[in-house]
């Protein structure tokens, strides 16, 4: 369980402790063991939500209660934030990166690729040309 600096300091110094990991700080007695220690009903509660996941480690005062009372105690708690909405950003930032590629190709400035479908003189009609040579004219 989480003590004072000062606290594993002095566990420290009267070797009663040796220390397990620097970062984060862990400290680990040496001179208890299992049986004869006393272990503390802890609770593990977590709130799962769309950009961040919260969770707690909450502490009960009495081996009776499940934690969720006004005696529980806060131990620690934590933020994890979720990546879905990261992994969708670099998704679009890659989909444009393709779609720019396509349209900066070299397609505007080629040399056409069939030059006898040449188009005729003239301007362009709507209407698609009719045997007498002409536009139809609509009857009401």
């Amino acid at each position: 369980m989480p003590c004072s600096e000062k606290r594993a300091r002095l566990l420290l110094d009267r070797k009663r402790a040796r220390i397990r990991r620097y970062e984060p700080f862990t400290i680990r007695l040496t001179d208890r063991v299992l049986e004869d220690s006393v272990l503390q009903p802890l609770r593990l509660k977590i709130y799962p939500g769309s950009k961040v996941t919260g969770a707690a480690l909450v502490r009960a005062s009495s081996p009776g209660t499940d934690g969720s009372g006004p005696e529980a105690a806060l131990i620690a708690s934590f933020e994890l934030e979720n990546r879905g909405e990261l992994v969708k950003r670099n998704m679009t930032r890659r989909k444009s990166c393709r779609r720019r590629r396509r349209r900066s190709a070299n397609l505007r400035c080629r040399k056409p690729r069939f030059p006898h479908k040449a188009r005729e003189e003239g301007p362009a009609s709507p209407f698609p040309a009719s045997p007498g040579g002409g536009r139809r004219e609509l009857r009401r």
